[in-house]
C-alpha cells in the first residue's frame, strides 16, 4: 500500500474524470436493509466528489467511516471490464472489482480445487465458448427441458480428451471429474445470457421510475376483494326462485396512470382470482365497453362518464405500453406472461413484492370505490371484522331479500366506474380522467398499438393450448387422453394416430376440447366420457380427481359431477357460501341438484361461459 500514489479530490477532477457520466445502479432488486445501507454509501460518495465534503461530516451525515470511503473511492475510479469507472457501483455492498481467483505462487503449496475449473477455462477459452452454447441450451426438467446436466457434463469431458487433457491433469484427476464446478459454471452462464436478453428493456426499467406523460405510456392492473354480502336468484326444479348468499367477489382492475382513467374491469368469484379472472380484465380493458344488463330501475350513468373506447371507437384494442403489476401469484403465471408479452406486446414490471406504493393510482382508487360505493351499501362487511359499519348496515332479521344480487352489483358498479372517469380529478386539476385521455389522444395526435385482429376474439385471449399425441384404443377409435379422461369422437384423428395435435380449452369449460393439426387447420371438437360431458372447470376436475384418488369420495354407477362435489363437500364440512360461491363459479349454479341422470354427450356445440368474467345458469353467450 506505501508504494500506491495517495489519491486526492483535487487530483481525481483534473484527470478528467466525468463525474456526470456516473450511472446510479439500480437498487430494487435489494433487501430493504441492505437497500438503505447501499443509498447512503451512494449519497456518501456524491458528497465527497461533488459536494466536496470531508471525511467527518461524512461520518455524522451518512454513518460511512472513513476507511470503508476511501475503499469504495478506491474501486471508484477503477474500470471494469467494458473500460468504463465502476462509479458508484463501488457503493454496493461486497461489490467485486476483479473475480476472486486464487494463485498458487509456491511450489510446496498443493492447489486444490476450489478454483482450478476457472484455471482450465482461462487455459482453454473453448471450453468457455462450449460451456456458454450448453447454457443456452440447458432448460430444467420442470421447464420442459429433455437432457440433463450428466448429458452436457459427458459432452464437456469427451472435448477435454480431445484438446489433450486427460489422466491424472484436472478435471480427471478428482472423484467426480468437476460436475459441481461445471454446473456451477453452468448455471452463472445461463443467468449472464438471461440477462443479456433482458438488456433491450432496460430503457423500461427506466420508464417505470419516470413518470408517464402520456396516455397509455403506464397501466396499473391489481384486484380488489368487495366488500359486501351478495346474493344469487335461481329458480329450482319445482319452479320457484330461491336465494343464496355467496362470499364476496373480487373486482380486477385495469387504470391509466397518467389520466386516472379506468380502462376496464372484470369480476370474479371465490376466495381469490385466478389468472383466467386477470386475463379477462385485460381483454376488458383493450374491447369496446359493453354496460352490464339492467336490472335496477332508475339507475341512470352521467353524460360526462363512460370510458375512452366508449367514447372514441378509435380507442378499442389499443394496448399500453408498460403494465404494472404486483407478484401474485395470479399474475406470475407463465401464461399471463406470455399472454401479456406476445399477444399484448407490452412490458410487464412486477415491481417489489409487499409495496402498494408502486400502484398507488389503483390503491388510490379502491379506497375511492370503498369510500364512495362498497361501505354505503346495506351488507357490507366492513374493512374489519369489528367495523362498526357493519353493525349499521346489516339486513335486520338476516333477510337476504334486501342485499344486492350480483347482477345488481354489477350493474351498480359500473355505473360508479363510469361516473368516476367522468368527475373532476384533484391528481388532475381542472380535468376529469376521461376528459384528459381524450383531449390528450386527439390534441396530441397520439397513434397506440392495437391487439391483432385474431386476438380480439374472448376465448382466444384467455385459452390454454397444448401439443398431445393421438392414441387408439380400436380400429377406428384414436383418442386424446387430458386431465385423466380420453377425449374422442372425431373420425379424422383416425389417421394422426401416433402424431402431435394440437388441443385449445377454455379453462373454465373442459367439457370438449378444440383440435388443430400441426399447420393450425381447425380439424374439430372432442368431448370426455359422459361422467365429464357436462361444462365444469379445469380446477373442479383436477380437484375431485385428487378426492377419487385418495378415496375422500367415491363413485358409484350413474354419479355425475354435481353428485361427486357434493360428496366432497359433505366430507369436508363446506360452509353454505362457500359451497354455493364454489359451486357458481366452477359449474354455473349456486345449488347442485339433487335429482341427477346419467348426461349424455352434447348433440351440439357447449355454449361459451367466458362472457362477463363470472358464470350464470342463464348464459347463452
Amino acid at each position: 500500500m506505501n508504494d500506491k500514489q495517495r489519491f486526492s479530490r483535487s487530483r481525481i477532477l483534473q484527470e478528467g474524470v466525468k463525474l456526470s457520466d456516473w450511472k446510479i445502479p439500480d437498487l430494487r432488486a435489494l433487501p430493504e436493509e441492505v437497500r438503505e445501507k447501499t443509498e447512503n454509501r451512494i449519497s456518501a460518495l456524491k458528497a465527497f466528489f461533488i459536494q466536496g465534503a470531508s471525511c467527518e461530516e461524512i461520518q455524522n451525515r451518512y454513518g460511512v467511516a472513513k476507511s470503508s470511503l476511501y475503499l469504495m473511492i478506491e474501486k471508484a475510479i477503477q474500470f471494469d471490464s467494458r473500460g468504463e469507472y465502476i462509479g458508484y457501483r463501488a457503493a454496493v455492498l461486497q461489490f467485486r472489482v476483479k473475480p476472486n481467483e486464487r494463485h498458487v505462487n509456491s511450489t510446496d503449496q498443493q492447489p486444490g480445487d476450489a478454483n482450478d475449473f476457472s484455471q482450465l477455462l482461462n487455459q482453454h477459452p473453448e471450453l468457455d465458448r462450449l460451456i456458454r452454447r450448453y447454457a443456452s441450451l440447458y432448460k430444467s426438467r420442470k421447464k420442459g427441458g429433455t437432457r440433463r446436466l450428466v448429458d452436457y457434463h459427458a459432452e464437456f469431458l469427451k472435448k477435454c480428451g480431445e484438446l489433450g487433457i486427460s489422466t491424472p491433469s484436472y478435471p480427471f484427476a478428482i472423484q467426480d471429474k468437476a460436475l459441481r464446478s461445471f454446473s456451477r459454471h453452468l448455471h452463472k452462464k445461463a443467468e449472464e445470457i438471461a440477462q443479456e436478453k433482458r438488456a433491450h428493456v432496460r430503457s423500461a426499467e427506466d420508464l417505470a421510475i419516470l413518470t408517464p406523460i402520456e396516455p397509455l405510456q403506464e397501466v396499473e392492473v391489481d384486484g380488489h376483494s368487495i366488500d359486501l354480502r351478495l346474493t344469487v336468484q335461481e329458480v329450482d326444479t319445482y319452479g320457484l326462485t330461491c336465494v343464496t348468499e355467496i362470499l364476496t367477489m373480487w373486482i380486477i382492475l385495469v387504470i391509466d396512470v397518467f389520466t386516472r382513467c379506468v380502462l376496464g374491469y372484470s369480476l370474479a368469484l371465490g376466495k381469490n382470482y385466478d389468472q383466467t379472472d386477470l386475463l379477462i380484465a385485460i381483454h376488458n380493458s383493450l374491447a369496446p365497453h359493453r354496460k352490464p344488463k339492467s336490472v335496477i330501475s332508475g339507475l341512470f350513468y352521467k353524460a360526462s362518464g363512460g370510458f375512452p373506447n366508449e367514447r372514441n371507437p378509435e380507442l378499442a384494442w389499443c394496448c399500453g405500453l408498460l403494465y404494472k403489476l404486483d407478484n401474485a401469484m395470479s399474475h406470475l403465471a407463465k401464461d399471463v406472461e406470455l399472454k401479456l408479452r406476445n399477444v399484448v406486446g407490452c412490458i410487464d414490471d412486477f415491481g417489489p413484492p409487499h409495496k402498494p406504493n408502486e400502484r398507488s393510482i389503483v390503491e388510490t382508487f379502491f379506497r375511492y370505490l370503498v369510500d364512495n360505493f362498497s361501505h354505503r351499501i346495506i351488507g357490507t362487511t366492513g374493512a374489519q371484522p369489528k367495523d362498526e359499519i357493519i353493525k349499521r348496515l346489516s339486513p335486520k332479521g338476516g333477510d337476504l331479500s334486501i342485499l344486492l344480487t350480483m347482477e345488481e352489483m354489477h350493474q351498480a358498479l359500473d355505473v360508479v366506474i363510469s361516473d368516476y372517469n367522468g368527475r373532476p380529478h384533484t391528481g388532475i386539476t381542472p380535468h376529469s380522467p376521461l376528459e384528459l385521455f381524450l383531449r390528450s389522444v386527439e390534441e396530441r395526435k397520439l397513434i397506440f398499438p392495437k391487439l391483432r385482429t385474431e386476438n380480439r376474439d374472448l376465448r382466444k385471449f384467455t385459452c390454454r393450448t397444448d401439443l398431445v399425441t393421438v392414441h387408439q384404443d380400436g380400429p377406428q377409435s384414436a383418442f386424446v387422453n387430458f386431465k385423466g379422461a380420453r377425449y374422442r369422437n372425431l373420425p379424422v384423428l383416425s389417421f394422426a394416430v401416433g402424431g402431435k395435435v394440437m388441443i385449445e380449452w377454455d379453462p373454465m369449460n373442459i367439457s370438449y376440447l378444440r383440435v388443430f393439426d400441426l399447420k393450425g387447420a381447425y380439424l374439430g371438437d372432442i368431448f370426455p366420457p359422459s361422467l365429464w360431458s357436462s361444462p365444469h372447470s379445469e380446477k373442479l376436475r383436477l380437484r375431485l380427481q385428487r378426492s377419487l384418488k385418495i378415496g375422500q369420495i367415491a363413485y358409484r354407477e350413474g354419479d355425475s359431477i354435481p353428485d361427486l362435489l357434493r360428496s366432497l363437500q359433505l366430507s369436508e364440512g363446506w360452509k353454505e357460501r362457500e359451497s354455493a360461491t364454489y359451486n357458481l363459479k366452477h359449474l354455473g349454479a349456486a345449488t347442485l341438484r339433487q335429482n341427477t341422470t346419467k348426461l349424455l354427450k352434447p348433440a351440439n356445440k357447449p355454449t361459451e361461459r367466458l362472457t362477463i368474467g363470472y358464470i350464470l345458469a342463464e348464459d347463452k353467450g
